[in-house]
């Protein structure tokens, strides 16, 4: 199971307490900071990384996650927003919405205070990908606007893509793997941050993919050599195999002998 919005150290150890394997650390700012802040985010991230790797938590994994405050349709990623695995977008206004689900680089539309929900710029983000989240643990008030919010963004999204998570800074407020799978259950929906995770990694990839030119031919290099955090290995490793199987089609086995 995969919690998606860990907002702080606390958060992230009682998130893998409770049975989450993969936990997504997360970092939020107005997008009026991206361009002042930066230099202490991989090493706080790296800090909590040290935390847990041990042998004991080897089948644990950390991603990095950062979540911009928009108003406004201006949205302009600095080069730094490569360092995370995860980068979502959470709308104030309509305008930005329409901003988060149009950009190619925001892997999530975080929902909490959007009053509308145009189904276009749903299908638009769905279109490419994107997903779009759903926090629970940011208080009773919030908990009831939950129930609303689900209704609508179920119907404009016809119940696809979206993602249900804590978004906690207080770990009292972290439900379990079944909890969180039963209440999107009963809000509508089935949470997917696998997938969310899954379209990450392919987003990251092609990114950082890097290519030569040997014999006339692109040669992909295995993010691994490029200390990719452990989610990305999978993709890798996925990788490998459909080199394998490409192959097979182009060269494909000799007939038998005749006899």
């Amino acid at each position: 199971m995969v919690e998606v919005a860990a907002a702080s150290e606390e958060v992230v150890a009682e998130a893998f307490r409770l049975g989450y394997g993969t936990v997504a650390f997360e970092e939020r700012m107005d997008v009026s900071e991206l361009g002042k802040k930066g230099s202490h985010w991989k090493a706080r991230f790296d800090g909590i990384v040290r935390d847990y790797d041990t042998p004991l938590s080897s089948d644990l994994r950390l991603v990095h996650r950062l979540t911009i405050v928009l108003s406004g349709p201006r949205l302009e990623l600095p080069s730094k927003a490569a360092l995370f695995d995860v980068v979502a977008v959470e709308p104030r206004d309509e305008a930005a919405f329409a901003r988060a689900c149009a950009h190619d680089d925001v892997d999530l539309v975080s929902l909490n205070a959007v009053a509308v929900l145009r189904r276009a710029p749903v299908l638009q983000a769905r279109k490419r990908g994107a997903f779009f989240e759903l926090c629970y643990g940011r208080g009773q008030e919030r908990l009831r606007h939950l129930v609303a919010l689900a209704a609508r963004l179920a119907d404009a999204s016809y119940g696809r893509g979206i993602v249900l998570s804590s978004g906690a800074a207080d770990p009292r407020r972290q439900h379990a793997p079944t909890d969180a799978a039963n209440l999107a259950a009963n809000l509508g929906f089935t949470s997917m941050p696998e997938d969310l995770l899954a379209h990450c990694a392919e987003r990251r990839r092609d990114r950082r993919r890097l290519h030569s030119l040997h014999h006339k031919n692109l040669t992909w290099v295995d993010p691994r050599s490029l200390g990719i955090p452990s989610l990305f290995v999978a993709v890798a490793e996925k990788h490998d195999k459909d080199d394998v199987k490409d192959k097979d089609k182009d060269d494909p086995a000799p007939p038998p002998a005749a006899r």
